[in-house]
């Protein structure tokens, strides 16, 4: 699972990496990151299929629509930082961004792993996984937008989606973007389904 990642771009980067118009506001928000904990639910940025010529601040912890207040959001961002690929469509914390086509690619340098050194992970070692000679690539998710019925305030959220994986070091193998699919991504010939390309690493 995906809760401690690292993202050392500047925003000119992202902006040329990704092709997207340049936001001072935008600029403004955003700070590298050596090491970002998810469970900070910090905003960071992330290029939609709604917007993908833009480059948005989305906080990490998925809310989605239906929640109810502001008490609710905070209790199920905590278990949403991370969508399952098998279950994201029966889910109901993620059936509705999921049929709905809410794919996002979230920029990102690397990201920590632990590897279980036995069998149920009561001893395991840290790891820093990133691709080689590529320092920013893209991790897919799912986006959501929440309306606090209180104070009609927005709020932008995002999920990493990944799928099971067996290996030693990394129970869980997340959706991995490299440049070459992006464009692919803006002229959305991706089914809705996104059926994301993946790559070791």
């Amino acid at each position: 699972m995906c809760y401690h990642k690292s993202l050392t771009a500047k925003y000119e980067q992202l902006a040329e990496y990704y092709s997207t118009s340049y936001s001072k506001v935008v600029e403004e928000l955003y700070s590298i990151r050596y090491h970002e904990n998810g469970f900070d639910f910090l905003a960071g940025p992330v290029v939609t299929a709604g917007k993908p010529g833009d480059i948005q601040m989305f906080h990490c912890g998925l809310v989605p629509f239906w929640v109810k207040d502001a008490a609710a959001a905070t209790r199920i961002k905590v278990s949403t930082l991370n969508c399952i690929s098998e279950e994201m469509y029966d889910k109901p914390a993620f059936r509705d961004a999921a049929g709905d086509g809410k794919r996002c690619l979230i920029p990102c340098s690397g990201f920590f792993e632990w590897r279980w050194m036995d069998e149920k992970g009561k001893k395991k070692i840290p790891y820093f996984i990133q691709l080689k000679d590529q320092p920013i690539f893209s991790i897919a998710g799912l986006y959501s937008r929440w309306v606090d019925r209180s104070t009609d305030g927005r709020y932008y959220s995002y999920t990493c989606w990944h799928y099971a994986n067996r290996s030693t070091i990394r129970r869980w193998k997340h959706a991995l973007f490299q440049r070459e699919s992006l464009q692919k991504m803006k002229r959305r010939t991706y089914p809705k389904c996104w059926t994301f390309r993946t790559t070791k690493s």
